[in-house]
C-alpha cells in the first residue's frame, strides 16, 4: 500500500474517531430537542428520532459507566458533516491514556491508529483529567469517503485498563 494512500486512512481513522466522540454528545441533545409525542389513549410517549448505526462494545468492568454512543447521520453524502456524542458516567478521574481507532472500508483494512486521550478528549471541550461524573463529548466531522465505513474506537487509561469502547457503522453515497 502506498504511503499517501496509508496516510490518508489514518487521516480518516482519527477523522471519523473524532466525528465519533463528537456524534454521540450532539446527538443526545438534538433527541430530547427533536423528540416526536404521540398521545394515544391520553398516554404521552416520547419517541426519539433515529440516530444511526452506533453502539458501545464495552463490557461491565469498562470505566465508563452508562456508556451511550449516537450519530446523527448513518447515511452521509460526501461533504457531509457527522456528529458524533458519547455520553458516559466516571467514577474516578481519568488523568491520561491511549485512544485506539481502527477502521475498515468497504471490507478493507482495518487501519488502525492512536492518539494520546487526553488530546482527544481536549477536542471535545472535556480536557483531562476526566473528572467524576457525568461527560457529554460531541464531535463533528466532515464524511469524505464513500462506502460503508466500520470504526470501532477504544479508550484505555495509562494502566490499559478499558474506558471505554464504541463501535460506528456508517454507508455513505
Amino acid at each position: 500500500m502506498g504511503s499517501a494512500y496509508r496516510i490518508f486512512f489514518i487521516l480518516l481513522i482519527i477523522m471519523l474517531a473524532i466525528i465519533t466522540s463528537c456524534l454521540a454528545i450532539v446527538a443526545s441533545a438534538h433527541r430530547f430537542r427533536n423528540s416526536r409525542t404521540v398521545n394515544e389513549s391520553k398516554a404521552l410517549i416520547v419517541i426519539p428520532p433515529v440516530v444511526g448505526a452506533a453502539q458501545a462494545c464495552s463490557d461491565n468492568s469498562a470505566l465508563a459507566k452508562n456508556f451511550v454512543v449516537t450519530i446523527d447521520n448513518d447515511t452521509p453524502k460526501q461533504g457531509e458533516k457527522v456528529t458524533t456524542t458519547f455520553d458516559f458516567d466516571l467514577d474516578a478521574p481519568i488523568t491520561g491514556g491511549t485512544a485506539y481507532y481502527s477502521a475498515t472500508l468497504n471490507g478493507l483494512g482495518p487501519f488502525a491508529s492512536n492518539a494520546p486521550l487526553c488530546d482527544e478528549t481536549a477536542k471535545t471541550g472535556d480536557p483531562c483529567p476526566l473528572a467524576v461524573g457525568h461527560h457529554h463529548e460531541v464531535s463533528t466531522a466532515e464524511n469524505t469517503v464513500s462506502g460503508k465505513v466500520v470504526t470501532t474506537i477504544t479508550w484505555e487509561d495509562p494502566n490499559g485498563t478499558l474506558i471505554l469502547c464504541a463501535q460506528i457503522s456508517t454507508k455513505s453515497t
